[in-house]
């Protein structure tokens, strides 16, 4: 009886800890202002932080040599707008708006400005 009650709780808290780690937001992932998921990845240390924001039909990996060259001096990230790269696509509003949102949610998400 003992055993059935062990296995019984260590499955309860198995599925207590899958579930939490789940449902957890990735570290890279921020949430514009109308809800779209925004992607981003940070590489080094240091200050200033140096932000870099692809043009139209690219993503945050044409920045992949710069990211390289910077991120040796200072915290470097490089952000996906919506409807691009790993960023959501819910969007139905698409202007500087709601991109330049998509940026702040990143810089707050990171707490660059204090």
């Amino acid at each position: 009886m003992k055993r059935v009650k062990f296995f019984c709780l260590f499955f309860l808290l198995l599925t207590f800890l899958v579930i939490a780690n789940c449902t957890k937001a990735p570290d890279n992932i921020a949430v514009s202002s109308d809800g779209v998921k925004i992607s981003f990845n940070v590489q080094g240390k240091g200050e200033p932080a140096v932000l870099f924001v692809h043009g139209w039909g690219g993503n945050k990996n044409v920045w992949s040599d710069q990211v390289a060259h910077f991120s040796k001096k200072y915290k470097v990230i490089a952000i996906d707008l919506a409807s691009f790269g790993e960023s959501g696509n819910n969007r139905k509003l698409f202007n500087m708006s709601s991109f330049g949102a998509d940026i702040a949610s990143v810089i707050n998400k990171l707490k660059l400005l204090v």
